[in-house]
C-alpha cells in the first residue's frame, strides 16, 4: 500500500497514539467481558510498539502500512478534527503495550 505522507502534516502523533491506546484498551477490556483474548498479526504488533514507543511521521506511516484502518484517527488528529477538539480526554491515558507474540494482554 502506497501512502501519501502530506495527509499526515499537522497530525499530532502523541494525541494518535493516545487515542489508539486508548481504543485498544477499550477492545481489550470488552474481549474480557466476554471471556476473550484480543489478538493481531505480529506484524501490526510490533508496527504499534514502535509507534506506541515514538509516535512520529515515520513510524506512523510503518503502523498505517500495516493498518490502513486506523488512518482515520490521525485525521481526526489533526487542528480541526474531532479528536483534536476533545484531546484533553485523551491525555495522560495510558499507553498499551503490545508484545511481539501478537497478544496484546
Amino acid at each position: 500500500m502506497s501512502l501519501n505522507t502530506d495527509k499526515l502534516n499537522g497530525v499530532d502523533f502523541i494525541l494518535a497514539r493516545d487515542a489508539i491506546a486508548n481504543i485498544i484498551h477499550i477492545e481489550i477490556e470488552k474481549g474480557k467481558e466476554r471471556g476473550e483474548e484480543l489478538y493481531g498479526k505480529e506484524e501490526f504488533a510490533n508496527a504499534l510498539e514502535m509507534f506506541t514507543s515514538n509516535p512520529c511521521l515515520e513510524t506512523a506511516i510503518k503502523l498505517l502500512t500495516e493498518s490502513s484502518f486506523l488512518y482515520d484517527i490521525f485525521e481526526k488528529c489533526k487542528p480541526g478534527g474531532i479528536l483534536k477538539y476533545n484531546s484533553d480526554y485523551f491525555r495522560g491515558k495510558e499507553t498499551i503495550k503490545c508484545f511481539k507474540n501478537s497478544k496484546f494482554p
